[in-house]
């Protein structure tokens, strides 16, 4: 599967949780994301990585993943 339906939605919940002004949840974003599109050719570290870089690069806070 191509991963732009799975790069959307990653833009989407940085644009969403910029818009509310609210810190994004990156362990559970990248989890429903996973579950969302286990199709697209991208690992959890991936998924997470992009959505801590496109938060950063809006300017809001990207929630710790719990160990």
């Amino acid at each position: 599967m191509p991963t732009l339906p799975l790069a959307v939605a990653i833009a989407d919940a940085v644009s969403n949780a910029q818009r509310r002004r609210l810190p994004l949840d990156v362990e559970a974003k990248t989890n429903h994301l996973l579950d969302a599109y286990p199709g697209a050719d991208a690992t959890r570290s991936d998924i997470a990585d992009t959505l801590r870089a496109e938060s950063a690069a809006a300017g809001i806070l990207a929630l710790a993943e719990q160990d």
